[in-house]
């Protein structure tokens, strides 16, 4: 069917009033520009565990720019690697990482969603983060995966690891819309100058933070997308 053509300007005048957003502020998003970010900071870990039959449900929130070790929020434009939180020596910006609800299956494996008022971000400002993502590993109460990632800094033992995407309530308009993909890791750490007993100047004390055996878990979460 052909559209009269006072319809069709109906139309145009329609969509440039949707949500009161005028067309030249749409036009501020601009093209995709390639952005990353590495999140370190600490976790009490699991909140408010029950149980339903064989699944576990909980909850899980983790911050960083607050702790007295270097860590916080690191924006970037290339990718970060696994590891990298441990051989950080600046402090970051203030960030909340927090799952709202989870729930794991005795396979360990199970789903993990975003708790959006509840997670910050230096990058997303005001605009809520939210995240639906899937547990890959779930070690809490089982003593972790002692051993299981070793870096140039220390060796972690891995209690939880987590993937999925995740994305920004908004900004598209002024082009401050992050999307992409994350993933997270909760462990505890022992590093290589623990063993030697002395203490290095590459040592962040992230070590301090998160001991294997304490009560507080390293928190790590790269993510990876773009910003427009």
């Amino acid at each position: 069917m052909r559209l009269r053509p006072r319809t069709v300007a109906g139309i145009a005048g329609i969509v440039a009033l949707v949500g009161g957003v005028p067309a030249t502020a749409a036009s501020q998003a601009g093209k995709p520009q390639p952005q990353y970010a590495l999140l370190c900071g600490v976790s009490q870990g699991p909140m408010g565990t029950r149980g339903s039959g064989p699944n576990t449900h909980f909850s899980m929130t983790a911050q960083g720019g607050k702790n007295s070790s270097p860590d916080g929020e690191y924006d970037v434009k290339t990718q970060p690697n696994k590891g990298d939180c441990d051989s950080q020596q600046n402090s970051g910006g203030n960030f909340t990482w927090a799952v709202g609800h989870a729930v794991v299956r005795p396979n360990e494996q199970g789903t993990e969603h975003a708790n959006a008022t509840g997670t910050s971000m230096v990058i997303s400002g005001t605009y809520a983060v939210t995240f639906n993502g899937r547990i890959n590993e779930y070690d809490f109460g089982a003593g972790g995966d002692p051993g299981s990632f070793t870096d140039a800094s220390g060796t972690r033992t891995v209690y939880y690891d987590s993937f999925g995407p995740f994305n920004t309530e908004g900004g598209a308009q002024v082009g401050n819309h992050f999307r992409g993909n994350y993933r997270t890791e909760y462990y505890q750490f022992s590093d290589s100058d623990d063993v030697a007993g002395h203490d290095l100047v590459s040592d962040n004390d992230r070590d301090e933070s998160c001991p294997v055996g304490g009560m507080n878990y390293c928190f790590e979460a790269i993510l990876s997308g773009q910003i427009n």
